[in-house]
């Protein structure tokens, strides 16, 4: 993991929402934005093969560049139906208990749910992706839904894609409510926090829901990094976060055996 440290510093309309969201990055050259892509393979068992359908690749990315106003647009909406989404990986994958109707239907029907720690998230994330590009200096693009034509069942919305000296990545943005007066040095003593002290500095925890979303996008994705950013309204967090094979080819089996088990028909 490479480390940027720690340092100070209702949606709109979707016309609105897009019109406010240009910074000019120090670059000037962006390289292939497309998704998803070849830069990391998992590899899926032939017991699932059932599981892979015909969807092309030129479906995949009209489907990502079609999305990208995500939950403001209803294409958006339908092709998240009946798909696994990175956001409840990790329900999947630390699931221990025996796996219930009720379970399933969460994962593959949830229901809409708002409270003031997810609107705090919405209404600041333009906020923390603009610091981002101050802090960091990258380009940074809207990014829809990504499907990847190896596993269809599966599916991502990263917060972004970056383009670092020609390099394509996604980036994963958290603005927690509990900590929003903090730093992030005081938001980590608390416990259940996603960040933990390294040598290096503040890191993201390996066991933490977290860490299996971003590794999950990165599967998704095919991206060669993703930067993990965690904002608060004193201080901003921004984290490289490297695809780890071993980690996503546990996710991706247990997100195949959970669909071809449970879901498939």
């Amino acid at each position: 993991m490479k480390f940027i440290q720690s340092q100070k510093s209702e949606l709109q309309s979707c016309s609105d929402f897009y019109s406010e969201r240009e910074i000019v990055p120090v670059e000037t050259v962006c390289g292939d934005l497309g998704f998803p892509r070849e830069n990391v393979q998992s590899v899926l068992s032939e017991k699932y093969n059932l599981l892979i359908d015909t969807i092309s690749k030129d479906e995949v990315t009209s489907t990502e560049e079609q999305t990208r106003e995500q939950a403001q647009c209803e294409k958006w909406f339908k092709e998240r139906e009946n798909r696994i989404t990175a956001s409840y990986f990790h329900r999947i994958v630390k699931r221990k208990a025996a796996i219930t109707e009720k379970f399933i239907l969460s994962i593959m029907k949830p229901k809409p749910f708002t409270s003031k720690a997810t609107s705090y998230g919405r209404n600041n994330e333009l906020k923390a992706r603009n610091l981002y590009v101050q802090t960091a200096g990258h380009h940074v693009h809207d990014c829809g839904f990504v499907i990847n034509p190896r596993y269809p069942f599966i599916g991502a919305t990263p917060d972004a894609k970056i383009c670092d000296n020609g390099v394509t990545g996604i980036m994963e943005i958290k603005c927690p409510f509990s900590q929003r007066e903090n730093l992030i040095t005081d938001a980590m003593q608390g416990a259940d926090f996603c960040l933990e002290l390294s040598e290096n500095g503040p890191r993201l925890k390996s066991n933490h829901d977290y860490f299996i979303q971003v590794q999950g996008q990165l599967l998704v994705t095919g991206s060669q990094f993703c930067d993990f950013v965690v904002y608060t309204k004193k201080d901003i967090h921004i984290e490289r976060i490297y695809p780890d094979k071993a980690v996503m080819q546990d996710i991706l089996d247990k997100l195949a055996d959970f669909y071809f088990e449970h879901v498939h028909f």
